[in-house]
């Protein structure tokens, strides 16, 4: 059944139709931060998603990443021809702390893992 918002009115989907696409699944997966005497580590996990696809931004005090993710979906039997097309954005952004220094921000990708490396400022730049 499709609902339909402005007429409050279900309808039955044709039995010719094919189900629609899945719903999409979030982006990042689990994310994990570790902190070392030197830097701080975050980890994310992607979901249908390749780590080259993600970038971030930096913008101190905050860092942005964000992906674009589309699929596409075609089917053709010979007689009908049917296209879904999904297409998503995610973005998170995170909160550096105080001791980070954010010109020296580097990403690291790997498989279906996206890491940043965020290193702490020196003792000689913190006075």
């Amino acid at each position: 059944m499709i609902f339909v918002p402005h007429s409050h009115k279900f309808l039955s989907r044709h039995p010719s139709l094919p189900d629609p696409l899945p719903p999409p699944k979030p982006l990042f997966g689990a994310t994990q931060i570790v902190e070392s005497e030197f830097e701080y580590v975050w980890k994310a996990e992607l979901v249908g998603l390749d780590a080259e696809d993600v970038q971030y931004a930096v913008n101190a005090p905050r860092i942005t990443v964000f992906a674009d993710f589309a699929a596409k979906d075609v089917e053709n039997d010979g007689m009908t021809s049917r296209h879904e097309r999904v297409q998503r954005s995610v973005r998170k952004t995170l909160k550096m702390p105080g001791n980070a220094d954010p010109s020296r921000v580097t990403s690291v990708r790997s498989g279906d893992v996206f890491t940043l490396v965020i290193p702490k400022l020196s003792d000689a730049n913190l006075a």
